[in-house]
């Protein structure tokens, strides 16, 4: 399975846990699944040139790898006529002509990979590499309709078993794009925000990526020399592709600080969010429209669901407490701030469904939606322990959602603790608060309206 550090810095390993991967290939690649492609950084960011189909068949027979297995347990990947169909290789002309054109594509092309060091570490000195063929057999039974594929054994180190710097992403964000650009610019991105960064709660990042490197990477050559055809015709095509997967993609150049500017661009910033929490869309005549059908809502969340669980345990949240269940806890944590401080998004969320944080009446229990323990500050952790969490169940609903999208930077909460905060550093450490079973709603807003008329007078140096 993956540890407890991140993608990034992960091991694949055997432990008798379930990872997301195929554990039984048969001749049928049932490309609708969720199957999940595992990659070696340095093949991420490995140079080759392969048209879009090319490249989707390549991820759709690594999503078919069982990454704990050795090659020589499982090194022949088949594929029907519908699966090459379903990857668009027979959409142009004869089906046996094209796959004989392909194969030979795929078979003659070397991979560049940045070279390692006996440690494992990526030389990145820009000159040292190593060239790897991607297959070293490949067939097709014209009988039966069948493309058998074999990768080249000197790239079982890239795939299988799996240590140090390696990348995880979902097989279907890649095969709907129409750009071969969005599927390398997608993994690529995905290398750096890992899926473990979001199921830690981070939501959003910006990426600075060196635009001559990303022209290397994606082997332009010659291609496209000035920048606005760079753009219009390789970046927004992509990231178009992009925003219609997990992650929605904006960019920036920092080297034009005017819309009007001609400055050579030497970075391009990437700001990427993840999306969950969202109701099924579908375009239909030219607006989007809300997919009410039931397999097609039920397979959109549980694919919300894998950013954060593997595909088993999306299953079963799913089976247990159903579609909207689900939906609105993730639209929960999704909300505008509301999980920036949780360090464990993905714990979070399953206790959010498990308990249904998002059609509570009195919010959740506190010490599962703040995780206390991240708190260091040692006064504010008494606070939360002695003087919230007693009364947290009479606070009004608009209360607890405000501490918890701000915690101590503003809100009637927030004043509690300047209060408490101030006493505490003169020696009157307030009593525990009393467990609180009902609320009075206007006396507790008039308590609230008092303190903020005292902090109005009050100078908190602190």
């Amino acid at each position: 399975m993956i540890g407890e550090n991140e993608v990034l810095e992960g091991t694949l390993e055997h432990d008798g846990t379930e990872i997301d991967c195929v554990k039984n290939v048969t001749p049928e690649l049932a490309l609708k699944n969720d199957l999940v492609i595992y990659k070696d950084n340095a093949l991420v960011w490995g140079r080759f040139d392969l048209s879009k189909v090319e490249l989707k068949i390549v991820n759709a027979l690594i999503a078919l790898i069982n990454p704990l297995e050795p090659f020589k347990k499982q090194n022949q990947w088949n594929f029907t006529k519908a699966d090459l169909e379903n990857l668009g290789v027979s959409s142009i002309g004869n089906l046996h002509r094209h796959i004989d054109e392909i194969t030979t594509n795929l078979q003659s092309q070397i991979i560049r990979l940045p070279m390692k060091d006996k440690d494992g570490k990526q030389i990145d000195d820009g000159k040292s590499f190593e060239k790897v063929n991607l297959f070293y057999k490949s067939k097709w039974d014209d009988k039966e309709k069948i493309a058998s594929f074999s990768f080249h054994p000197e790239l079982e180190p890239y795939l299988i078993n799996l240590k140090g710097h390696f990348t995880k992403y979902h097989l279907h964000h890649v095969q709907g794009m129409e750009s071969q650009y969005g599927i390398r610019l997608y993994e690529l991105l995905r290398s750096i925000y890992s899926l473990e960064k979001v199921k830690k709660g981070n939501f959003s990042i910006s990426l600075p990526l060196s635009y001559d490197k990303l022209r290397e990477v994606l082997e332009l050559g010659d291609k496209y020399p000035r920048f606005s055809n760079f753009h219009t015709r390789v970046l927004q095509p992509a990231v178009d592709d992009l925003n219609t997967t997990d992650i929605d993609v904006k960019y920036s150049f920092p080297d034009r600080l005017t819309p009007k500017s001609t400055a050579k661009v030497k970075t391009i910033v990437f700001t990427i969010t993840t999306k969950f929490g969202y109701h099924p869309t579908k375009i239909v005549k030219g607006s989007l429209v809300p997919i009410e059908g039931e397999n097609e809502v039920r397979l959109s969340v549980k694919r919300q669901l894998n950013l954060f669980f593997k595909s088993s345990v999306s299953d079963r949240l799913i089976a247990t407490y159903g579609v909207t269940r689900c939906l609105s806890n993730m639209k929960l944590l999704s909300a505008e701030d509301s999980a920036t401080k949780i360090k464990n998004a993905a714990g979070w969320l399953n206790k959010a469904i498990e308990e249904d944080y998002a059609n509570s009446d009195t919010g959740a229990d506190l010490v599962d939606l703040l995780k206390v323990s991240t708190e260091t500050d040692v006064h504010k952790k008494r606070f939360l322990e002695e003087q919230l969490m007693p009364i947290w169940p009479s606070l009004e609903s608009e209360e607890q959602r405000d501490f918890l999208q701000h915690r101590f930077d503003q809100g009637a909460v927030a004043v509690r603790f300047a209060q408490y905060y101030a006493a505490s550093l003169s020696g009157n450490i307030p009593a525990p608060a009393i467990q609180v079973k009902t609320v009075n709603a206007k006396a507790d807003r008039d308590a609230v309206n008092a303190e903020l008329t005292n902090l109005l007078n009050t100078d908190w140096a602190f």
